[in-house]
C-alpha cells in the first residue's frame, strides 16, 4: 500500500496581483514496510523486494511508487525507508520527477548516493538493528538522527 498525501500552501498575494488567494501544491508518497516475510506472491511488500531493494534493483514496489507519483517527498519506515531512498536518490528518478527530499525511519541506507539537491533525513533507534543491516555507514549528503527508544524518566 502507498498513501499519497497533497500539500498545499498558501502563496501571499502581492500588490501587483491583488484579491485571488492562490496555493501551490506538493506531494509526499508514503510507502509501507514489509507485510510478508515471504519471497514471492501478489503482495509486493515481502522479503523479495526486501532483498532486491537493498541490491539497488528495481522491484514491484518501486514500480507501484513510480506510477503513483509526480511532485514529492518520499517518506517510508523500514522496506518503505529504502524504497523511498533508493528512488530519492535514483538519477533516472530524479531526471523525471521533481525531488525534493526523502525521510527515512529505521532503515538500511547506507549504499544511498544523494544528490545535492534532495535532502535525506534519516531516523534511527539506536537499539534497533534494522538500520545496521547493510553494514555500511550512512553516506554523505544524509542527515542521521540517532534515538535511544528508551523512555526518559
Amino acid at each position: 500500500q502507498i498513501k499519497i498525501i497533497r500539500h498545499s500552501t498558501p502563496i501571499p498575494s502581492d500588490a501587483s496581483s491583488p484579491g485571488g488567494s492562490r496555493t501551490r501544491s506538493s506531494w509526499s508518497v508514503v510507502i509501507r514496510g514489509t507485510q510478508k516475510w515471504s519471497v514471492g506472491g501478489s503482495n509486493p511488500q515481502d522479503m523479495l523486494t526486501n532483498f532486491e531493494g537493498v541490491a539497488g534493483r528495481e522491484s514491484d514496489q518501486s514500480r507501484a511508487v513510480l506510477e503513483a507519483m509526480k511532485w514529492l517527498e518520499f517518506v517510508g519506515h523500514s522496506q518503505g525507508g529504502i524504497i523511498a531512498a533508493q528512488l530519492a536518490t535514483s538519477s533516472d528518478v530524479n531526471q523525471n520527477y521533481h525531488v525534493v527530499s526523502a525521510l527515512t525511519a529505521g532503515s538500511p541506507i547506507g549504499g544511498s548516493q544523494t544528490p545535492s539537491h534532495v535532502h535525506v533525513l534519516a531516523l534511527e533507534n539506536t537499539r534497533d538493528l534494522v538500520p545496521a543491516l547493510d553494514g555500511g555507514a550512512t553516506s554523505q549528503g544524509v542527515t542521521t538522527v540517532h534515538f535511544d527508544g528508551q523512555p526518559y524518566i
